[in-house]
């Protein structure tokens, strides 16, 4: 059996460095403990492009870095460019779990800005670079140890890479190298082209066919992803988000895979009738994974018929036979030896549901992962699964079920679509309550750090506490009132900020950003976002570069970023045109490819 686990492993880390979206760390060592041995010429020979670089940044482990591009060896390209060395998933298992992710990643050897030396890569999908074969077992760095070097070389340069063909060759000099390396790819010193640093994350795009593509961070070629479930469009902050399903797996769906927020743990269904497994997830490469027992030799096994983690990934919650399971994710376990990885699963709370079997399992998590609402036959319910020993009764009475939390778990919304139905505003009316004061409040939307509210075109007119018409700076006892339903409202990164997108009935939108906290004057003086008017099928905004995806009509889209940003927008369009299929009718944003602490 451990023979048999042992060669998945190796197998396991071979499929990861040929797909080339996160290659071994330097030194490369296979698990079976045997070095990674390459010549000189097959490095140079399968890169794409070879760079002098200096580490311009890196992500918060210290493993995948922004380079800035002095000169190119081989090929030509931008100023900037990132190379991943691993997945953000392995990252955060190693520096928030705390496992020993063993020979797959050792968490040490972190890189720093200003570290200059040679990469010899390869570029991929999503428009990051990756080393080259065998581009990470040699030590290219300038400034310390890199030379002198031996390199194995071809002594007959058509016949195999193999020890049987190699003689050794010793090079003194970063310049001595230099040259070797011009003179084997027939290439002179080129200076990049201007660039400026490519985005964290890709962008996911939907045409009016339902074919799936991704926009590459690099501003390349959109690729086509028929393989890709498209990301769950689930937000407690933005509207009408809240009135999707938050992701949740139900045994109805037994393909369906749900992951923690940074993707290091994930749980599926077995080919057993009511049987969930929860494994590590040690990498992620645009949906591409296999998903048969045989991956998976020693998952954590619950039983349940549907599942989903807790928004910060410290939780799962599992609906058994008409009852709730909530389970602590314990991170003390992995059988690190061969690459194989499993949390334990300490249950922290057990709830029947009124109704029994027949009950659906409809579950919502605040942002800060401790406060889970889920409703049954009784009513809307509420526990905080670290300091309530039992659930509350919030909401009396059946068909009412919650739609958000917010970030802390003080304000539930929820919904009673069947009370509504006659009003033909079901779909735009729910009610928030908050659980300090018992206040309820009309349609409205909760800021992440739960100062502000704007309320969505509410049935029933919303005053002040002192009944005057509410102006700036904006407050829960004197919010905002949108008195129209936006095709899209949704809170920012930035504190107070929101955007939304109104649309007439011909078809024509205007996209505008405020803020609530001072008064209400066009994001665009102070974080980069223009009024625009058009056509605007979708909106994505991703929060960590505070990065605007719209979506116009056709297959055009504007990027916008934040300060400083061009008054010329036609700089920030991009026509994707024939690339696409059909015009565009959904954007999203993958993952980063950088992991944030």
């Amino acid at each position: 059996m451990k023979k048999n686990m042992k060669n998945k492993a190796i197998i396991l880390i071979l499929i990861v460095g040929l797909v080339g979206f996160f290659p071994a760390q330097h030194p490369a060592y296979a698990c079976s403990g045997g070095g990674v041995e390459v010549s000189l010429d097959a490095v140079v020979e399968s890169a794409d492009v070879i760079v002098e670089a200096t580490i311009h940044e890196t992500d918060d482990a210290g493993k995948n870095v922004i380079l800035e591009v002095s000169h190119y060896l081989k090929g030509s390209g931008p100023a900037y460019v990132m190379l991943l060395r691993t997945s953000p998933a392995l990252s955060a298992t190693y520096d928030e779990r705390h496992y020993d992710t063993g020979c797959l990643y050792g968490g040490a050897d972190p890189w720093s800005t200003g570290m200059r030396g040679y990469f010899p890569l390869t570029r991929v999908a999503n428009g990051a670079y990756v080393f080259s074969e065998g581009g990470d077992f040699y030590g290219f760095w300038v400034g310390g140890n890199a030379f002198p070097q031996s390199f194995y070389t071809k002594i007959d340069p058509a016949g195999e890479d193999s020890p049987e063909n190699w003689d050794t060759l010793e090079i003194g000099t970063e310049e001595e190298f230099v040259a070797w390396v011009l003179a084997k790819t027939e290439s002179t010193l080129t200076r990049p082209e201007s660039s400026t640093p490519p985005r964290r994350t890709p962008l996911f795009i939907t045409t009016e066919t339902g074919q799936h593509y991704v926009l590459p961070i690099d501003g390349g070629a959109v690729t086509p992803v028929p393989y890709l479930i498209p990301p769950n469009n689930y937000s407690p902050i933005a509207y009408p988000d809240i009135l999707q399903t938050p992701p949740l797996c139900i045994q109805d769906n037994p393909a369906c895979t749900d992951h923690t927020p940074d993707r290091s743990l994930r749980a599926w269904f077995s080919d057993v009738p009511d049987t969930i497994l929860v494994d590590y997830y040690p990498y992620y490469e645009m949906g591409q994974h296999d998903q048969s027992d045989d991956a998976v030799p020693m998952p954590i096994v619950v039983t349940g018929q549907a599942f989903a983690f807790s928004s910060t990934g410290e939780a799962l919650v599992v609906w058994n036979d008409g009852t709730l399971h909530v389970y602590w994710v314990n991170n003390e376990y992995c059988n690190c030896m061969y690459g194989e990885f499993a949390p334990r699963l300490d249950e922290i709370a057990t709830i029947a549901l009124a109704g029994g079997e027949a009950t659906p399992m409809v579950v919502r998590w605040s942002a800060d992962g401790t406060t889970l609402a889920f409703a049954d036959k009784m009513g809307v319910w509420v526990l905080d699964v670290f300091r309530m020993e039992k659930p509350a009764l919030l909401v009396e009475g059946s068909g009412s079920t919650p739609l958000f939390l917010s970030t802390s778990g003080r304000y539930v919304a929820y919904q009673n679509p069947a009370a509504s139905a006659e009003s033909r505003r079901a779909e735009v009316e729910w009610t928030v309550l908050d659980r300090m004061t018992g206040v309820k409040y009309a349609n409205a939307m909760v800021s992440p750090d739960e100062r502000y509210m704007a309320h969505i075109a509410p049935a029933v007119p919303v005053e002040s506490a002192n009944g005057e018409t509410c102006t700036a700076p904006f407050m829960t006892d004197c919010p905002l009132v949108l008195d129209y339903v936006p095709q899209r409202f949704e809170w920012t990164a930035a504190p107070a900020v929101y955007y939304d997108v109104r649309c007439s009935s011909n078809g024509m939108c205007d996209l505008r950003s405020n803020r609530v906290d001072s008064l209400m004057v066009s994001v665009e003086e102070y974080w980069g976002l223009p009024d625009l008017s058009g056509v605007i099928n979708d909106v994505a905004y991703e929060p960590a570069q505070g990065l605007y995806a719209v979506a116009l009509d056709g297959s055009n889209i504007l990027l916008l970023t934040p300060e400083p940003i061009s008054d010329d927008l036609e700089e920030q369009l991009i026509e994707l045109g024939d690339s696409l299929d059909g015009k565009i009718v959904d954007v999203a944003w993958l993952p980063s490819l950088f992991y944030e602490e």
